[in-house]
C-alpha cells in the first residue's frame, strides 16, 4: 500500500506492507458487525489477487479546494 499526502508546505509518501491493509479491513469489519467471518490470511491473499488482476487500485483519492491531496493506493 502507498499513502501519498501533499499539502502546501509538505509532501511525503508512506509505503506500508499489504498485511497492514488486511489488518485494517479485518479490524473495520469486526467493529461494524461485532465479528468477521474472514481470516487475516484470506484477506491478505485476496488483496494480492486484486492487485495482480487490476494493477494499482486507488482506494482513496481526496483533493481539497486549497490543493491538499491524500491518495491511498493498493
Amino acid at each position: 500500500m502507498k499513502i501519498k499526502i501533499k499539502t502546501e508546505g509538505t509532501k511525503f509518501t508512506l509505503f506500508l506492507p499489504m498485511c497492514f491493509g488486511s489488518f485494517m479491513i479485518k479490524n473495520m469489519l469486526t467493529r461494524e458487525s461485532g465479528q468477521c467471518g474472514y481470516s487475516l490470511s484470506y484477506l491478505h491473499k485476496e488483496l494480492k489477487k486484486a492487485r495482480k488482476n487490476f494493477g494499482h487500485i486507488k482506494i482513496v483519492d481526496v483533493r481539497s479546494a486549497n490543493g491538499d491531496i491524500v491518495e491511498i493506493t493498493l
